[in-house]
């Protein structure tokens, strides 16, 4: 009797090892908060014993986004709201970042800790030239804005254009900055403490055009650990003692137009955003 019970066991580990679906992420992003958010979604899908890894391949995100589109290995990859992206891609429309991705604070070179000290007005601002990747989506709505963007294709070179003074600043997400400075903590770069650049964005998941199933999946799971309180758990676990660190309430604030933001973007829904007026407890 005592065989047939483990036996029974063991067959239905089996079982369910056997029909597991494994997802596998991919970002240039390297914080786990991404893989543990898909992770949370997915495990409201019981039936479907979902398990989350990460592609462990270190390639450009345009390149993730081709490969998750044929079929390659990858099934989620994160990015942008943009019109192309949502043209080629499926996007579950939940902004994982609730609009802070697009928050930006400057870091810039020791030798101008009063760079922006004086800076008021986004005509002020236009004087200023930053530093960018020449893909990002942000380096595109910079210069929508006005603003000469200097470039590069190599992401350390940023900050070494920085160091050297080929730029004036570098425009950094708040959920990225200070964990980028203590990692090339051997520069004369500080992060500015006067300014805070905001233009309006989502942060999505995405997945193969014609994966609905998948989709869908993930949708549900993020609205339901929205309701819960779980995501909000989670995203102030990931991020709350950096923002927390930023003082964000004694920052200007320059305000940016972002043109391309496509129309589907649920800006509507106040509960999936933080709130824009700084009093949101962090």
């Amino acid at each position: 009797m005592r065989n047939t019970v483990l036996s029974i066991i063991l067959l239905w580990y089996c079982s369910a090892q056997s029909f597991a679906q494994n997802v596998v992420y991919a970002a240039a992003e390297q914080d786990s908060y991404y893989t543990d958010l898909l992770a949370l979604a997915l495990s409201y899908s019981i039936d479907k014993n979902y398990t989350v890894s990460r592609y462990n391949k270190d390639i450009p995100k345009p390149r993730l986004f081709e490969q998750m589109a044929q079929g390659r290995g990858v099934d989620v990859v994160n990015g942008s709201a943009t019109h192309a992206r949502l043209d080629k891609y499926q996007a579950i429309h939940f902004p994982i970042l609730r609009g802070l991705k697009s928050w930006r604070i400057a870091l810039i070179h020791k030798s101008t800790p009063d760079l922006f000290a004086n800076i008021h007005t986004l005509e002020q601002f236009k004087a200023l030239d930053p530093v960018q990747f020449n893909t990002w989506v942000s380096t595109r709505i910079f210069r929508e804005n006005g603003i000469k963007v200097v470039t590069t294709a190599n992401f350390k070179g940023l900050f070494q254009m920085l160091n050297s003074q080929r730029s004036d600043y570098f425009p950094r997400s708040i959920l990225d900055i200070r964990r980028e400075l203590k990692q090339f903590s051997h520069l004369n770069i500080m992060i500015d403490p006067y300014l805070l650049i905001q233009y309006p964005s989502a942060f999505y998941f995405y997945v193969k055009k014609d994966n609905n199933e998948l989709a869908s999946d993930i949708n549900n799971g993020l609205e339901k650990a929205l309701v819960d309180g779980r995501f909000g758990k989670l995203f102030y676990q990931a991020f709350g003692q950096e923002l927390r660190a930023l003082k964000l309430q004694d920052r200007r604030v320059i305000r940016l137009d972002n043109h391309s933001l496509p129309s589907s973007v649920p800006l509507n829904r106040p509960e999936l955003w933080v709130d824009h007026s700084y009093t949101v407890s962090l």
